[in-house]
């Protein structure tokens, strides 16, 4: 979830921006790109912490192109401040929207494994192939505490 938490950080630096960038009264599609934008981009990471929407992070890099599209088409060129941020930001956002909620945690076949729900050949045949190695290895020291009966290393007191 590391991806929905820097999508917030990012939505609320858009909500920011109108003040860090210092917009003029008269800057209103400025006031609402930024406003606007960053209240969706908040409302879709918070909504990917309930599951019936968790697939909502797949809106976030059409919001990202939006950014980017009406900064270009919007502002003069060359592109002014508040415009750059929409851009900078606008990429980011797109490149860490395409990441899955579950990026760090383990695969869902490793999770049902460890919770010994898993059925088929990976649980069973490690498991025997476990077994067989343990055998192997007990019969082969069985073999040397045997051949060291025998033949001792050392000579015996003389």
């Amino acid at each position: 979830m590391w991806a929905r938490v820097t999508e917030l950080g990012f939505g609320l630096w858009l909500l920011a921006s109108p003040f860090v960038f210092d917009h003029s009264a008269s800057a209103t599609s400025l006031w609402l790109t930024d406003v606007l934008s960053g209240m969706l981009l908040v409302i879709l990471c918070a909504l990917n912490y309930w599951r019936p929407s968790s697939r909502s992070y797949l809106a976030v890099p059409v919001l990202g192109a939006w950014l980017i599209v009406s900064a270009l088409l919007s502002g003069p060129h060359p592109i002014a401040p508040p415009h750059q941020n929409h851009i900078m930001v606008g990429f980011t956002i797109m490149m860490v929207g395409i990441v899955p909620n579950r990026a760090l945690g383990p695969p869902e076949k490793w999770i049902a494994f460890e919770k010994g729900e898993a059925q088929g050949s990976l649980g069973n045949g490690s498991e025997r192939a476990h077994d067989a190695g343990v055998d192997a290895l007990s019969k082969e020291s069985d073999h040397q505490r045997e051949t060291k009966r025998e033949h001792p290393s050392s000579p015996g007191p003389v």
